[in-house]
């Protein structure tokens, strides 16, 4: 199970899309090259034994990944938006540091998500509320491929 929320959470983040614009500066210009996904963090619990994906922020606000999403991206704030070519939009808060970057959900968001992606069962609802309290965050992490 632990498997499956992994890869349904790196999938969700492949699979948006942002709004931006051409010149970037601060944190977006941060944003650009690849980024390999390298594991979660679920509540208290670390897990690096993940599925990789990797994503690509271009500086012109798109971006794309190994399974064939693309779309564009977004910083304002602490906050990195993306929305899908459905429409569906997310925003999560991120932490970068370096070569690392760290997008932080909230249990609200992360089961929404989940929800969205169709494949989330009543079982996987009861797991992620033993595993999560309230106020727990769920935290994906990646590393900047050089």
């Amino acid at each position: 199970m632990f498997a499956k929320v992994l890869f349904i959470a790196s999938i969700v983040i492949t699979g948006a899309i942002f709004a931006c614009g051409n010149n970037l500066t601060g944190p977006e210009k941060e944003f650009v090259g690849t980024w390999s996904f390298v594991g979660a963090a679920i509540g208290d619990l670390e897990f690096y034994d993940a599925p990789r994906v990797e994503m690509r922020f271009n500086s012109d606000g798109t971006w794309q990944d190994d399974h064939g999403g693309k779309g564009t991206w977004q910083i304002e704030n602490n906050q990195l938006t993306i929305s899908d070519d459905t429409g569906e939009t997310e925003r999560w808060t991120y932490f970068l540091d370096g070569n690392d970057l760290t997008l932080i959900f909230t249990k609200a968001q992360f089961v929404s998500y989940l929800r969205q992606s169709g494949d989330f069962t009543e079982e996987d609802n009861r797991i992620l509320d033993q595993l999560l309290g309230p106020n727990d965050t769920v935290r994906l992490f990646f590393e900047r491929k050089v």
